[in-house]
């Protein structure tokens, strides 16, 4: 068990002769003791306030990674408006998704262990996420508006078995024929892969819309003969291995050169300490066992909330970059009298496939010598 010990810090008021404003703010650092001693991470906060209404905040989070989120925070009251901000940064950049073999020396006889990296998505510094929300309070009415930015950089990952018709590289020129032979060329480095899909799927939109995008193969089967009987013996591996062109009018899998390397340094190996045959050993990738990764767009939501006594109204909107289009609605009532001492809260939902749900909750429904309730 990792205990934790948290240090905390309040920068003091600090006032400026002549000028109303101040600064303040906290450092809070969490620290491991057990079962050994190590920093977790660290975090600086400084607020400026140039005036009573108008607050200006500075986040600043490092943990054993390093600097990794810089964020700031604005509050103003700006007459019958109050307006929030905020914006968070990733100053040390990300990594998305990372597909990489070692080939051990064991493996390879190289004299030392050879790294092939295949598949990277990888981002500088960059925006991840900020928002701006205002609201008011107009003749007893609550209004507020929200609108929120935010990086995708979770890929979203699908089983490509009945969803993927083709993938292949997108070429600077088409496949060549060579005698009895259809060549399937190398990717060209400066062009991002493309897609034929399956019309009318969910994920229809995403395909051959963005950069990143890319496949693997989550399990691999080996297939070989043993040597002392002669009989077939199989051999399952399960991992991410890149995969650079798959037909599924034939079901051909082809594999990048690194993914090729490493499934056959490790069957190879495998195979002599399982007295298998040293050849014919081949393995066979089934199309259930293809993953497709793709990066989503940056994501825009856009709500709309009206609050008046008891009542909630919440509209919302949302773009992924491919217009603004419906996302939720939801009518909400609370503490609403019924009778005889009895409330109920209601709440109505609705998505974009239309009514979701109802919900209603009644409180003191019913009292038992004063002391029992029933909701």
């Amino acid at each position: 068990m990792q205990k934790l010990v948290t240090l905390l810090a309040v920068v003091g008021l600090m006032g400026v002769s002549g000028m109303a404003l101040s600064i303040s703010g906290s450092w809070s650092t969490d620290i491991a003791i057990l079962p050994s001693v190590g920093l977790e991470g660290t975090t600086l906060e400084l607020t400026y306030s140039p005036s009573a209404d108008w607050d200006i905040t500075s986040r600043s989070v490092f943990d054993g990674a390093g600097f990794t989120t810089q964020g700031f925070d604005v509050s103003w009251a700006l007459g019958l408006l109050d307006i929030e901000g905020s914006m968070d940064f990733v100053p040390s950049g990300a990594t998305f998704r990372s597909v990489s073999y070692v080939i051990g020396d064991a493996w390879s006889g190289l004299g030392y262990d050879l790294l092939i990296q295949d598949g990277k998505w990888a981002l500088g510094p960059h925006l991840e996420e900020a928002s701006l929300s205002a609201g008011m309070d107009l003749l007893g009415m609550e209004l507020g508006v929200a609108v929120s930015w935010h990086l995708n950089n979770d890929p979203l990952k699908v089983e490509a078995a009945g969803l993927v018709e083709e993938y292949f590289f997108y070429l600077d020129f088409p496949r060549y024929q060579f005698g009895d032979e259809d060549m399937t060329l190398l990717p060209h480095p400066d062009y991002s892969p493309d897609f034929d899909y399956v019309a009318g799927t969910d994920y229809e939109k995403y395909f051959g819309s963005y950069e990143k995008i890319g496949m693997v193969a989550t399990k691999v089967t080996f297939t070989g003969l043993d040597a002392d009987t002669g009989d077939p013996v199989t051999h399952e591996l399960e991992g991410a291995f890149e995969v650079k062109y798959f037909d599924a009018d034939t079901d051909d899998v082809v594999l990048t050169l690194g993914a090729d390397t490493y499934l056959w340094s490790y069957i190879s190996e495998y195979a002599e300490e399982n007295n298998w045959e040293p050849w014919p050993i081949a393995y066979a990738i089934d199309v259930v066992d293809l993953q497709l990764a793709l990066q989503l767009p940056p994501r825009m939501t856009y709500t709309f909330n009206a609050a008046m006594d008891r009542y909630k109204i919440t509209l919302g909107f949302v773009d992924e970059c491919y217009g603004i289009m419906f996302d939720k609605l939801t009518f909400l009532g609370d503490g609403l009298p019924l009778c005889c001492g009895v409330t109920y809260d209601f709440g109505f939902y609705f998505d974009k496939a239309g009514f979701r749900k109802g919900e209603f909750t009644f409180a003191d429904f019913l009292t038992i010598f004063d002391y029992w309730t029933l909701d």
